[in-house]
């Protein structure tokens, strides 16, 4: 079984400039990923997707993950990662005569994401052979049947046919892509054109190695929890 990971890593970013290389505790954070992927004896190539030169010059600082540089029109704030992705898969067949069975998606903005969350994940997609195995976290709050949209001024339920005086212990638990791990066959991702071919199986996370960081908040939050909790 050939695995390919691939950490997707504009240099566009429009929340926090520079995010994917951002500080984090005195570290890059693209290498936190890195470091964590390269402890994962089952991935045969990791790769670093990116327009930037400068992202490039930082990921060379601990491998060679950057062989080529996505042209620009795959780095667009509309562009989307599955383009990116097959772009890559596409170049490596033609150019680099290599063919990978599973694409692993890893965004560098997953920072405390283990090498045991990638192998556990590898585990499971092992047991199954096809489709694709998916990393969430449960939500607590706000649960989706207490939420509320604003039409013409008043306030309505996001959901229909919800009651948010429920007690929060008697909702159905649910769950949001935590954005750490994608892991799926690569046949089902070219056909489908999109990270959740089935069979799509879940793999939870625990809300300490969930943190996506999007804004300065995110950031904090990753720094408190390098510094405070071990995973």
């Amino acid at each position: 079984m050939k695995i390919l990971a691939i950490i997707p890593a504009r240099g566009g970013s429009k929340g926090i400039k520079n995010k994917n290389i951002i500080d984090l505790n005195g570290t890059p954070l693209i290498h936190y990923t890195l470091k964590e992927v390269k402890k994962v004896k089952e991935i045969t190539r990791i790769l670093v997707s990116t327009e930037s030169d400068q992202i490039k010059k930082v990921t060379d600082e601990v491998g060679n993950f950057t062989p080529f540089l996505r042209p620009n029109k795959f780095a667009e704030d509309s562009s989307r990662t599955i383009d990116a992705v097959k772009y890559v898969i596409e170049k490596l067949e033609q150019e680099y005569n290599e063919v990978y069975d599973y694409i692993c998606l890893l965004q560098p903005t997953s920072p405390l994401r283990n090498a045991e969350d990638i192998e556990n994940c590898i585990s499971i997609m092992l047991g199954q052979k096809t489709g694709s195995v998916v990393s969430l976290v449960k939500i607590d709050e706000p649960h989706p049947h207490k939420m509320k949209v604003i039409s013409n001024n008043t306030v309505k339920p996001l959901l229909s046919n919800t009651d948010s005086s429920v007690p929060r212990q008697e909702l159905p638990p649910v769950y949001e892509l935590n954005g750490a791990i994608y892991l799926c066959e690569t046949k089902g991702l070219l056909k489908d054109e999109n990270f959740f071919p089935e069979p799509s199986t879940p793999y939870i996370m625990p809300p300490e190695r969930s943190v996506n960081i999007n804004n300065f908040f995110d950031l904090k939050l990753a720094e408190y929890l390098l510094i405070n909790i071990k995973s």
